[in-house]
């Protein structure tokens, strides 16, 4: 440890160079935002609600819409994304509606063979 002090202190180790710190460097280019592809939400579609192959069609335009993005080419990335967005969003409407409808059917069946009918009165009950 004595001799390490030796070192430094010897004039064979002292330098005359000084160094100065330079700002660094910094560009002020926009952040690229990267299109979406809704690859997840398609598959799902795909597999689970798949009316009218809604689900099968929006994961083609999902997959193209990532292909254009490996590639480079991100407003193709846009358009095919921006259209797997909209045929997952008609799957899923579609979905929820038939959904609906097989529910108030189901709910009106049984009402109908248990011999209770929904009816609207707003007249009060007599005694």
């Amino acid at each position: 440890m004595a001799n390490e002090k030796k070192c430094r202190n010897s004039p064979l180790f002292k330098s005359d160079h000084t160094y100065t710190k330079q700002p660094a460097i910094q560009s002020a280019l926009p952040p690229v935002v990267l299109p979406r592809d809704h690859i997840g939400w398609s598959i799902i579609n795909t597999v689970y609600m798949n009316f009218f192959c809604l689900g099968a069609v929006a994961l083609y335009f999902s997959i193209k819409s990532r292909d254009r993005k490996v590639v480079g080419d991100l407003e193709g990335a846009r358009y095919y994304g921006s259209k797997a967005c909209c045929f997952n969003v008609t799957a899923l409407a579609v979905s929820f509606l038939f959904f609906l409808i097989i529910l108030i059917l189901v709910i009106f069946s049984v009402s109908v063979i248990s011999g209770k009918s929904f009816s609207l009165e707003l007249s009060s009950p007599q005694n």
